[in-house]
């Protein structure tokens, strides 16, 4: 291993500076006394009132790309599909009453349900059965409003399927 003295490392410092600096005085004549090359000319133009660059190149104004500087590349390069979006169908459950009868009288009306589980009810108007509600009951008929849907029922006739 050999030990760098004073005298060494002060050499050496100063080697670095001077390449250093005969860099930068390198790059500044480049830079000052080298043409860029880019010449800015007007396009010409010929008889048929087209123009015509020939072997110059043209810069444009760099207004002409503004829709490159305003757009935003974080983006996705493509508009994704959209996706369908299906709404889940919700199926009503079945009204499970059976009208078996009515009682019509200026007193009283009642009409004969028979709910899901079998059993036989007597309900007036305005009352609720298996989540319907009773809204008319005529003579054989009775009408019920179930999920915001208006039913109407009708006794079954004699022979019909039960």
């Amino acid at each position: 291993m050999v030990r760098m003295t004073f005298r060494n490392r002060k050499r050496l410092l100063w080697m670095l500076i001077v390449a250093l600096g005969a860099s930068i005085i390198g790059c500044v004549c480049f830079v000052v006394f080298m043409p860029l090359g880019i010449q800015v000319a007007e396009p010409e133009t010929n008889n048929t009132g087209s123009t015509e660059t020939g072997s110059e190149s043209v810069v444009e104004p760099l207004s002409a790309y503004a829709v490159v500087y305003k757009r935003d590349l974080r983006k996705p390069l493509f508009d994704p599909k959209p996706v369908s979006v299906r709404k889940p169908s919700v199926r009503k459950p079945r009204l499970g009453l059976k009208l078996l009868g009515t009682a019509v009288d200026p007193a009283y009306t009642y009409g004969f349900f028979r709910d899901r589980s079998g059993q036989t009810k007597l309900v007036q108007v305005g009352q609720t059965l298996d989540g319907a509600e009773v809204i008319a009951i005529t003579d054989g008929s009775a009408t019920v409003r179930y999920h915001d849907e208006i039913i109407v029922l009708e006794v079954a006739k004699k022979g019909d399927k039960q």
